[in-house]
This record gives C-alpha cells, sequence and structure tokens, in this order.
C-alpha cells in the first residue's frame, strides 16, 4: 500500500508572510502606484513586518475585503 504524500496547498502558501513579502518585492520592483486607499510603497514598507502580518491573518481568517479598483478612462482617437 502506497503512502499518500500531502502536497502543499496553494492558498496556505499564499497566506504565508513569506509570499507575501515576496509579492511586496515584486510591487516595489516594478514602482507600485497607490491604490485607492492612498498607501504609498513608502507608507507600506516603513510597517511592512505589521502591514504583511495583518495582511496574512485576514487572508487565513477569510475576512480580507479588497477595496475597489481605480478605473482610468484612456482616450480613444475617433474614427
Amino acid at each position: 500500500m502506497s503512502q499518500l504524500i500531502e502536497e502543499p496547498r496553494l492558498f496556505e502558501n499564499l497566506c504565508s508572510t513569506h509570499y507575501l513579502g515576496l509579492g511586496f518585492i515584486l510591487v516595489k520592483r516594478n514602482r507600485g502606484k497607490p491604490g485607492i486607499d492612498d498607501v504609498s510603497i513608502a507608507d507600506f514598507e516603513a510597517n511592512l513586518d505589521e502591514e504583511l502580518s495583518q495582511l496574512q491573518q485576514e487572508l487565513s481568517n477569510w475576512t480580507y475585503q479588497p477595496s475597489p479598483v481605480r478605473r482610468v478612462e484612456i482616450p480613444k482617437p475617433e474614427r
């Protein structure tokens, strides 16, 4: 009888502060802009451990409520 090997779960990995921190590094590298909440990369980074810990807790508890996406209209030339 073969042993069942439990594979890591994607959501559990995504909820780890390690992967959330890697995500922040990528956003910072891409010069991410503040979202609708006006929190800049520098402001987020100033409290990085606390912010990532709070985000991890909200994701794990299924209490995370994302803010609406900021919409920007791009003018198109008329044909």
